[in-house]
């Protein structure tokens, strides 16, 4: 098993998230970074192994012995966001937290609950927090991005918001768009989405402003393109199927 990154994160651009199972003895831990850290499997962007202080591994009192599922960094304040879920039940995932954690003013880790889940809502799928899952958070707009299973062929982008990029205080959380999020950028999300036409489904990709306005269709063809989100001319389609 590779061990690609450990928080503050170096990013591989569409890598896939994988599930891994969290490890908990110390050698999963850097013993020269100090602070809390989430080292991350190779071939995965946001999916921990651990969760580790100052080369403990503390992935047990992080998740209170649940699984933790993913994580995010927010390079401004030192502070972390995870996910951590109870076990499945009757083949459903079962309840998700999705908790800032830092280290005080003493040295000790702290942890905050920000969101519970709820169930799975069928009738406003929009506005279900089943299996969050955090991805970026986003220093233009103080907000944290999440994901969580809304419609039966496509996540759900949410993001809660801070009242500063050095606050917890919660000012409100919001849905976003439908799809993945790849990543953010300055003039917006790179989105992946699902369409359909007279030939079955494809799979576009879009940037969408913070408002959830979509703003173009992004040319996957182009390099890098995750990052630059180069548009589409205007009227043109592109229609990339699995």
């Amino acid at each position: 098993m590779k061990i690609k990154a450990i928080f503050p994160l170096v990013f591989s651009l569409l890598s896939p998230v994988l599930h891994a199972e969290n490890i908990y003895t110390d050698n999963v831990c850097s013993k020269t970074i100090t602070g809390i850290t989430f080292p991350i499997e190779d071939g995965s962007v946001f999916t921990p192994l651990a969760a580790c202080l100052n080369g403990k591994n503390i992935t047990k009192w992080m998740g209170d012995g649940n699984e933790l599922t993913s994580a995010s960094y927010n390079e401004v304040n030192g502070v972390s966001f995870f996910t951590a879920r109870t076990p499945e039940i009757d083949d459903q995932f079962g309840d998700t937290k999705l908790v800032a954690t830092f280290v005080d003013s003493d040295g000790s880790p702290k942890k905050i609950t920000l969101l519970d889940s709820t169930k799975r809502n069928w009738d406003k799928p929009e506005e279900s927090l089943y299996n969050m899952s955090v991805n970026y958070y986003d220093k233009k707009n103080h907000s944290l991005y999440f994901m969580t299973d809304a419609w039966a062929q496509s996540r759900a982008i949410h993001a809660i918001t801070f009242q500063d990029n050095n606050s917890l205080v919660v000012t409100g959380e919001r849905f976003v768009t439908d799809g993945d999020l790849v990543y953010v950028t300055d003039r917006g999300l790179v989105v992946n989405k699902i369409d359909h036409d007279d030939q079955g489904a494809y799979f576009p990709s879009y940037l969408v402003g913070r408002d959830g306005k979509e703003i173009c269709q992004i040319d996957t063809r182009q390099q890098l393109w995750e990052m630059s989100a180069p548009c589409l001319a205007k009227g043109k389609v592109l229609k990339v199927r699995e």
